[in-house]
């Protein structure tokens, strides 16, 4: 009998477990089939699966999880089998269920170490020789953890292509009028995401509560 994952929401740590597993993977595939939608937001009350859904896109989108075998015997297989979109792409992954802080100093802290953590899983960016030294050298002082805000809220847009930021923009904006932000003060740094083709494309901000 397979074990039911408790507290765990990480896709390949259950299919290596082989524990029972709710099949959400035809997900993949109604995003790429979305071809209008830019940006997709997914609402959900919590412990309903966001962090597991958003770790399954991951590891099927991820270039750098090329050759598993995770998705064998699920949905997606059948409904894309051969499909030259999985492991075909960079992915930038930023959760921030955990970085729950009592200032935006704390916070601001817990970013640089979350974009330090995310930059190290891009090294090409150092050892390319046609990087500019201004990215080079941004891409070390958030390495290093030594990145104040203003650097910090274009970290992400470094990764990113610029053509596509107008469109992360856009996500940005969506999430600032949503009522995501009741019951918060002060000062925090938002950050929308945005796909199209093989890059990323990020949009940030420190807004005022």
């Amino acid at each position: 009998m397979r074990a039911i994952p408790i507290g765990v929401d990480d896709f390949r740590e259950i299919m290596e477990a082989d524990g029972y597993y709710v099949d959400k993977t035809a997900l993949i595939d109604h995003l790429l089939k979305d071809k209008l939608t830019k940006v997709h937001q997914f609402v959900r009350p919590r412990r309903f699966g966001k962090s597991t859904n958003l770790s399954m896109l991951d590891y099927y989108f991820n270039m750098r999880y090329a050759g598993n075998d995770w998705f064998d015997g699920l949905e997606i297989s059948d409904l894309r089998p051969d499909d030259p979109e999985k492991n075909a792409h960079p992915v930038i992954s930023l959760s921030l269920k955990d970085a729950y802080t009592s200032t935006y100093e704390e916070f601001e802290i817990s970013m640089g170490i979350r974009m330090s953590d995310i930059y190290l899983k891009f090294p090409e960016i150092a050892e390319c020789g046609s990087v500019p030294a201004s990215l080079r050298k941004r891409y070390e002082d958030v390495i290093e953890r030594r990145a104040a805000a203003p650097l910090l809220k274009n970290a992400l847009g470094d990764l990113s292509d610029d053509d596509l930021r107008a469109v992360a923009a856009d996500a940005l904006e969506q999430i600032r009028k949503m009522d995501y932000t009741h019951g918060l003060r002060g000062k925090t740094l938002m950050y929308g995401i945005a796909f199209s083709g093989k890059r990323p494309a990020i949009a940030s901000d420190i807004v005022e509560m």
